[in-house]
This record gives C-alpha cells, sequence and structure tokens, in this order.
C-alpha cells in the first residue's frame, strides 16, 4: 500500500471548457435496460472516440439530484482516451433498505450482462467512479457485494465517511431511522448547499440557474448512508474487502468531508493496491470544479486507469 500527494502529470486531448459542457462530435449514448420483477433500471453508454483503441469500460454513478449534464467533461475525456462510460441514475425512492442496498448491485447486473454481450469489448476491465455518497456506497459494496469480483478498480473522490462538524449532527440516526419506517417518501433536510460542492463562479451561477436540489434526501436513504458511514469505520469490517485496487481522492477543503475518514479506511483496508491522493483545493464536488482543479483530477483518473 501508498499513500501519494496528487502530482501526476498526463498528456490529454485539450478539452475547451464550458458550462454546461457540450459532448463533441455530436456523439449520442446507446441507451441500454434491464427489468426484474423488483426494478428496472437504464443507463446510457458512451462510446470512445473513433481514433481511439478500447481500454475497458467506466461505470459512473451520480449523486441524488445530480443528473449526466454534470458529468459530460469526464465522459469526453475518457472517451477521448479510449474509456467507453456507463452513466446509470440512482433511484429518488426506495420502498425498503433492501432496496437502497441492492441498487448497485442490480446496476452491475445491469453493466456486466451488456459488456459481456458486446462484439466489440476486447478487454472486460471495469472501472466504477463514484464521488460523495455514492463514493461511500461503492466501498461498501466492497465489502459484500455479488459481483465485486468483477470490478478492477474503484475510484472514490471525497466519499462520506467521516462528516465535518457542520455535516456531524444534519440528522439524529434517531429520528432518520423514526422518519423511515413511517414512509419512504418522508424526506430529511440535508444542509449541502451549492457553495459546498464548487469553488468555480461558473458552476455555482449554472447550478443555481436550473435549480438543482441536493439538499432533500429520502429519510431512509439517509438512514442508510449514516450507517454505512459509520460501518466503514470499523476495522473488523473489512476482513471481506475484496476489491484489490482502490484510488481514494480527497480535498483538503472539502466542506463536507474529514480526510480522517479516508485515512482510518485506507489504514484498515486490505486492498493489494490502495493509494490516497490528497488535493490542497477544491470543495466537495471534484468533477465541477475549477478547470485547474478538473484538469488535475482527470490526469489522476486517466493515469490510474492506465496502471490499473
Amino acid at each position: 500500500m501508498s499513500t501519494i500527494s496528487s502530482g501526476n502529470t498526463l498528456v490529454t486531448k485539450n478539452i475547451k471548457m464550458s458550462i454546461p459542457y457540450q459532448i463533441k462530435d455530436g456523439k449520442q449514448p446507446r441507451i441500454i435496460e434491464l427489468t426484474t420483477a423488483e426494478s428496472s433500471y437504464s443507463g446510457e453508454v458512451w462510446p470512445i472516440d473513433n481514433d481511439q483503441k478500447y481500454k475497458g469500460r467506466v461505470l459512473l454513478l451520480p449523486n441524488p439530484g445530480e443528473d449526466v449534464k454534470l458529468y459530460h467533461k469526464l465522459i469526453d475525456l475518457l472517451g477521448s482516451t479510449g474509456y467507453e462510460t456507463l452513466f446509470v441514475p440512482t433511484k429518488e425512492v426506495y420502498k425498503t433498505d433492501t432496496d437502497i442496498y441492492r441498487e448497485i448491485n442490480r446496476i452491475l447486473e445491469l453493466c456486466i450482462s451488456d459488456l459481456d454481450s458486446q462484439s466489440y469489448v476486447t478487454t472486460h476491465k471495469l472501472h466504477i467512479i463514484g464521488q460523495f455518497i455514492i463514493a461511500s456506497r461503492v466501498i461498501a459494496y466492497g465489502v459484500k457485494g455479488h459481483y465485486k469480483h468483477r470490478i478492477k478498480s474503484v475510484i472514490a473522490i471525497n466519499p462520506f465517511l467521516s462528516p465535518k462538524k457542520s455535516f456531524d449532527n444534519l440528522t439524529s440516526q434517531t429520528t432518520t431511522s423514526i422518519l423511515s419506517k413511517i414512509s419512504s417518501t418522508n424526506t430529511s433536510k440535508f444542509p449541502l448547499k451549492y457553495e459546498h460542492l464548487t469553488s468555480d463562479k461558473h458552476w455555482l451561477d449554472y447550478l443555481k440557474e436550473h435549480d438543482y436540489n441536493f439538499s432533500k434526501i429520502r429519510s431512509n436513504y439517509l438512514k442508510e448512508i449514516l450507517h454505512i458511514s459509520h460501518v466503514l469505520q470499523l476495522p473488523k469490517k473489512y476482513a471481506d474487502f475484496s476489491i484489490k485496487n482502490v484510488l481514494l481522492i480527497q480535498s483538503e477543503q472539502d466542506p463536507v468531508s474529514k480526510l480522517i475518514g479516508l485515512q482510518n479506511f485506507y489504514n484498515n483496508c486490505p486492498s493489494e493496491n490502495i493509494n490516497i491522493l490528497v488535493y490542497p483545493e477544491g470543495k466537495n464536488n471534484l468533477i465541477i470544479e475549477t478547470d485547474d482543479i478538473f484538469k488535475q483530477l482527470s490526469c489522476d483518473i486517466i493515469s490510474w486507469l492506465a496502471h490499473n
């Protein structure tokens, strides 16, 4: 295991930044679907550039309130370096706690069944990128998820493992648990402001103009997230974590999550290849940060994928 600070350099194609970013060359995703007795999921498979050789698939998972437009820059960058992206929106309402737990399993079933059926796929490398809440869910999946053996690597960006003081008492676990038992449609106030997400003025204006809502979370979902954050601080829970390659990225200026939570996971995780990148700047969502921060993030991601 090793700990490193951000500092990788990588030459990538120059992607002109605009907000909201538009996928270049008019590329369109291929829509895939999976329907079971319990639920249905659909996703967007974004192709690689025509001049690229296929290197693998990246499963990109959003948080509540996010849409694919926030991830267009990253999707385009991955495509320009040989990685196709599967973007799958997560649910907004979960009838039971079990539905929350099973969601990533069902998304991976959708991903893997499609991946294994495509003739153009020359390597079945599957990487997952998640940030904030979904990143902690992906880490938890590595403990006892059904398809965890198919995951080549995980990139967790500012995962919600140890909340900072202003978020520590966001909602008591007792109150959240009671609300979630009454109804799965009850919401809890999550004190997440636009300014917590990014320091980029253009992104801030865009989020406000389009009225993105990140502060209302279903009570049973918040209860599960608080539970995951607690469990992932218990060393004995890591024994069954079997994803071999894990990249952890934490920004010191993230106003939501503390670095100590990530360090605790790093110190106890049995992965063969686990690394930490610490960014001195950047708020909670580095994917919609300033051009300089996003450029560093994209270089670190592509470098990691190339070596794993």
